[in-house]
C-alpha cells in the first residue's frame, strides 16, 4: 500500500513536469521542426513520457477511470482511428497521408496525462497560468515580427529563415508596409489565452492589470494573423461568451464587462501604435483581407520564397494584398479539393474510406478538416469524435454550481478556446494536430470537478428539503460524532414549487435543478436525474468518507453506489418513501409501467452496495422482501420534538369534531372521507378542522360544504401549542389515504400521536398495527364504511380519553426525540 502510494507520487510528478514541457513546446515551437533537426522532436519525448507515466497512474486507480466518461469516449474514438488505419492500409490508401492522419490523431492520448494529474486546484491553476504567460510571450514576439518590413534586410532574412523555416510562424508580406504573422500554434490558442487571462483577472484581483494586459496581447495576436477564419471564430467566441455569461454566469457579467472594455481599449492603442509605426491603416488591411473573395493564405504558394527588399515590390504603389493571382488560383484548388472530398463522403457516408483517403490535387491532402474526417471515418466516427466535447460543454454548464468559483470560469474559458479551434478548423485544419487536440483535451479535463478532499467528511444528500424534519436529526447526530457534515439539497422547494434559499446548517449547499409544476411530470423526473448527476460529480471531487442519501430520489441510490465503487466510502440509504409504489397512479399502459420499473430499479438494483439501509417503517421491509430484496434493514421512525403538551378532552358527545392536518393532495382519498363525514353528519352535528394547504384544498372544502359539514379552516399552523389547542377540541385525526399506496406511516399521523389525537385510519402496515394493538383509533374497512361510523358514534367521552392517553404513550415510546 505504501509502495503504491510512493509510486503514485513519483509518477504524478513525472507526468506533470513532462506535460508542462509538452505544453511549452507546443505553444512556443509551432510544429516542432526546430528540435526535429536534432533527430527527434522534443515534444514527442515529453508526450511519450507523460502518456506512459499516466498509464501507470490509471492502472493504479483503475476503478476511478473506468467510470470516467471522457476517458472511455476518447478510448472509443482511438479504437475507431485504429480500425480506420487498418481499413486505409488494406484499401491501399496514400501511405504518407495515412501515417500523417494516424500520428495526428494519436495526439489525443495527451488527455490521459491531463486527467491523471490535473485534478487538484493548485496544479491546474499553475498549469493554466504557465499556458497564458507562454501565449503572452508569443504575442509579444508577434508584435516584434509585425515590424518585419521595417527591419534591416539581414535581420529579415534571419527572421524568415528561423521562424518560417522551422514552422514556428508564417511571415507573409501583405503590402509594402504590413506583415501578416501567423503562429502555427499560438494563433490557434490566442483566444483560449484571452479567455483564461480575463478569468484570472477576476480570480486574482491584485494582479488584474497584468492579466488584462496579457489578454489584450492575445487579441492583438489574433488581429495580426489577418485570417478570415480567425476573425470569424473570434466573433463567434465573443458572442458565445456573452450569451453564456448572461444565461448562466450573470453574477460575473459586470466585472467581466468592465475588464473587456479595458482589453478593447488596450487593443485599440496597440493597433493604433503599430499603424502609426508602419505608416499603414491596419484596420483597412484587416477589412480587405476579410472582404477579398480568395482563399486563406496558409500555404507555400502565397508566402514569398524569400524576403523582398521592398525596392521593386509591385504592391507598394496601390498598397493591395500581394499576389492576388496566386490567391485566386489557391481558391480554385481548394474548391477542387472540396468537390473530391464530398464525392469520397458520398461513397462511404457512415464509416468513411479509412485513413489515408486523398485526392489527386497537389499533395493529396483534403485540407478542409470536417470534410477530411468525414471522408476517412464517416459520420459515425465524426459523432464519436465530438461526443467528448458535447459532454464537456454540458458539464461546464450543468455542473457549474458543483464547481468552485475558479473552476466555474476557467472551465467556461477552456470550452470557448476549444470552440475557437473547432471553428477555424473548417478552413485551417488543426484539430488532428498537437495544438488542436491539446486544446480539446484541456477543455475535457477542466469540465471535470477538481478534488477537494477533507478528513472525516459526511455528505447528507436530499433532493428536496421537504423531508428535512427527518434528515436534520441524522445530520445533528453525525455532527456530534465528530464528522464535518455537509448537507446538500436542491434550490427548488417541492411544496411551494418555487426557488428558495436554504441556510439552516453551517455547511449546506444547494444545487440548481429544473423546476416543475406537477408532482407527476417528466420535468420532476428530469429534475431528480439532474440532481443525482450533479451530486455524483460533487462526491468525486470531495471524496467524503460517508454518504447519506434520502430516498426518494431513487437515482441517488444509483449515483451513490457508483461513487462507492470508485472510492469505497460508507453509504447509508434512507428509504423515507417508496416510488413509484406510493404514487397514486395505477395503469396498464406498458410504456408507463416500463418507465416505473426503470425508476424502481434505480433503487432496488443498487441497494446491495449500501452499508446501511434505513427504512421509515417496518412495512417497507415487507414490500422490499416481496421484490426479492432481503438485505439487513433498520427501521428508523420519524421522531418529533417531545414537547410538554396538555392533552385534554374538550369535546361534546352531542357533536363530532374531526381534524385534517397536512397537505391536501393527490394521495388522500377525498371520496372516502366524504362518505365517512356524510354518514357521521346524518347522526350528529359534524365539524372538521382543516390545518394545512394543498393543490386539492378548494375541491375538498367544496365537497364538505355540499355535505353540510361545518368547516374551520386554520390555514397553516406550525406552533405546537396552537396545534394542541385544536387537537384537544377533536375526537379524531383523519389519516385516510387512497388505496394501493405503499405507505406504512405518515408524518401527519405522528403529529396526531404527539398531540394525543386518535386517528381514523386507512394506512396499512405499521399504522394499522398500532391502531389495533394500542387502541389509538379506528381502522376503516373501505367496503363497510357504516360499520366504521357506527363504532365512532358509540365511543364515549371516557373511551376517547383512554384512546388519547394510549396515543400519547405510543408517541413517547416510538416517535419522541
Amino acid at each position: 500500500m505504501k509502495s503504491s502510494k510512493t509510486i503514485k507520487i513519483v509518477m504524478e510528478m513525472i507526468t506533470y513536469i513532462s506535460l508542462v514541457l509538452y505544453m511549452f513546446d507546443v505553444v512556443l515551437l509551432g510544429t516542432g521542426e526546430l528540435t526535429k533537426s536534432f533527430g527527434i522532436q522534443s515534444r514527442m519525448i515529453f508526450f511519450g513520457i507523460s502518456v506512459l507515466a499516466a498509464v501507470v497512474l490509471i492502472l493504479l486507480d483503475l476503478k476511478k477511470y473506468l467510470n470516467n466518461k471522457y476517458l472511455i469516449s476518447v478510448l472509443v474514438f482511438m479504437v475507431v482511428i485504429f480500425i480506420a488505419a487498418i481499413r486505409g492500409f488494406v484499401g491501399k490508401q496514400n501511405t504518407t497521408i495515412l501515417l500523417s492522419d494516424f500520428k495526428g490523431f494519436l495526439n489525443f492520448l495527451i488527455v490521459f496525462p491531463m486527467m491523471a494529474v490535473m485534478y487538484k486546484k493548485n496544479r491546474v491553476i499553475s498549469f493554466l497560468k504557465m499556458l497564458c504567460l507562454s501565449l503572452g510571450v508569443v504575442s509579444v514576439l508577434g508584435i516584434i515580427l509585425a515590424f518585419y518590413l521595417q527591419m534591416p534586410l539581414e535581420i529579415r532574412h534571419w527572421a524568415y529563415d528561423f521562424f518560417d523555416g522551422y514552422n514556428i510562424c508564417m511571415i507573409t508580406e501583405l503590402t509594402g508596409r504590413v506583415t501578416r504573422i501567423f503562429f502555427n500554434s499560438g494563433s490557434r490558442l490566442f483566444f483560449a489565452g484571452f479567455a483564461l487571462s480575463i478569468v484570472f483577472s477576476l480570480i486574482e484581483n491584485k494582479r488584474k492589470i497584468i492579466w488584462i494586459f496579457i489578454a489584450s496581447l492575445d487579441i492583438f495576436g489574433v488581429f495580426i494573423s489577418y485570417t478570415r477564419s480567425g476573425y470569424l471564430a473570434f466573433a463567434i467566441g465573443i458572442f458565445a461568451f456573452v450569451v453564456l455569461i448572461l444565461l448562466f454566469y450573470r453574477d460575473f457579467f459586470k466585472p467581466l464587462a468592465i475588464r473587456a472594455c479595458f482589453v478593447a481599449g488596450i487593443v485599440v492603442v496597440l493597433i493604433g501604435t503599430v499603424s502609426v509605426a508602419e505608416k499603414a491603416n491596419l484596420v483597412d488591411v484587416a477589412i480587405n483581407r476579410c472582404l477579398f473573395a480568395g482563399a486563406e493564405i496558409e500555404d507555400n504558394d502565397t508566402n514569398v520564397d524569400k524576403p523582398s527588399d521592398n525596392k521593386n515590390d509591385k504592391n507598394n504603389k496601390n498598397d493591395k494584398l500581394t499576389n492576388e493571382k496566386a490567391e485566386i488560383q489557391n481558391l480554385a484548388i481548394r474548391e477542387q479539393r472540396k468537390t473530391l472530398a464530398i464525392e469520397n463522403i458520398k461513397k462511404h457516408p457512415f464509416l468513411g474510406g479509412g485513413l489515408g483517403v486523398s485526392n489527386d490535387i497537389n499533395d493529396g491532402f483534403i485540407e478542409y478538416f470536417y470534410l477530411d474526417i468525414l471522408s476517412k471515418i464517416g459520420f459515425i466516427g465524426f459523432i464519436i469524435f465530438i461526443i467528448p466535447f458535447l459532454f464537456s460543454a454540458f458539464d461546464t454548464i450543468i455542473l457549474r454550481d458543483v464547481f468552485c468559483k475558479e473552476q466555474r470560469l476557467l472551465a467556461l474559458a477552456a470550452q470557448l478556446g476549444c470552440l475557437f479551434v473547432f471553428v477555424i478548423s473548417y478552413f485551417n485544419p488543426c484539430l488532428n494536430s498537437s495544438v488542436g487536440l491539446f486544446m480539446y483535451s484541456l477543455a475535457l479535463v477542466l469540465a471535470m470537478p477538481w478534488e477537494n478532499k477533507k478528513p472525516k467528511t459526511a455528505y447528507f444528500i436530499s433532493s428536496t428539503n421537504h423531508y428535512n424534519v427527518r434528515t436534520g436529526k441524522f445530520v445533528n447526530d453525525y455532527i456530534k460524532k465528530g464528522y464535518d457534515v455537509i448537507y446538500v439539497t436542491s434550490d427548488f422547494d417541492h411544496m411551494t414549487k418555487k426557488r428558495y434559499c436554504f441556510n439552516e446548517y453551517k455547511n449546506s449547499k444547494q444545487l440548481h435543478v429544473i423546476s416543475y409544476k406537477k408532482n407527476l411530470s417528466i420535468s420532476r423526473i428530469l429534475s431528480h436525474l439532474m440532481f443525482s448527476y450533479k451530486t455524483f460529480y460533487m462526491l468525486l471531487a470531495c471524496k467524503p468518507e460517508l454518504v447519506y442519501v434520502e430516498v426518494p430520489n431513487n437515482s441517488l441510490v444509483k449515483s451513490s453506489a457508483k461513487y462507492k465503487k470508485i472510492n469505497n466510502a460508507e453509504i447509508i440509504v434512507d428509504i423515507f418513501d417508496m416510488w413509484p409504489e406510493s404514487m397514486p397512479v395505477k395503469t396498464k399502459n406498458m410504456i408507463v409501467n416500463r418507465g416505473f420499473n426503470i425508476w424502481r430499479n434505480f433503487r432496488n438494483k443498487n441497494l446491495k452496495f449500501a452499508d446501511q439501509i434505513w427504512i421509515e417503517c417496518d412495512y417497507y421491509r415487507e414490500l422490499l422482501s416481496a421484490q426479492k430484496i432481503n438485505l439487513p434493514m433498520e427501521t428508523k421512525y420519524l421522531t418529533l420534538e417531545n414537547a410538554e403538551t396538555s392533552i385534554e378532552t374538550k369535546v361534546s358527545e352531542d357533536e363530532i369534531d374531526l381534524c385534517y392536518l397536512g397537505s391536501i393532495n393527490n394521495i388522500i382519498d377525498i371520496s372516502l372521507i366524504e362518505k365517512i363525514v356524510s354518514e357521521l353528519a346524518k347522526n350528529k352535528r359534524t365539524r372538521i378542522h382543516i390545518i394545512g394547504d394543498g393543490e386539492r384544498k378548494d375541491e375538498f372544502l367544496e365537497i364538505l360544504k355540499q355535505n353540510s359539514i361545518e368547516i374551520i379552516d386554520h390555514g397553516k399552523v406550525y406552533e405546537i401549542d396552537k396545534l394542541q389547542e385544536i387537537f384537544n377540541q377533536c375526537w379524531f385525526g383523519v389519516n385516510v389515504l387512497r388505496e394501493g399506496l405503499a405507505i406504512g406511516i405518515t408524518m401527519k399521523s405522528i403529529s396526531y400521536f404527539r398531540g394525543g389525537l386518535p386517528i381514523i385510519n386507512t394506512v396499512q402496515g405499521d399504522t394499522s398495527r398500532f391502531v389495533e394493538e394500542c387502541n389509538i383509533g379506528i381502522n376503516v374497512d373501505r367496503h363497510d364504511v357504516k360499520s366504521c361510523v357506527s363504532r365512532i358514534l358509540n365511543i364515549t367521552k371516557d373511551d376517547l380519553a383512554c384512546m388519547k392517553n394510549n396515543t400519547r404513550n405510543l408517541f413517547e415510546q416510538k416517535f419522541a426525540e
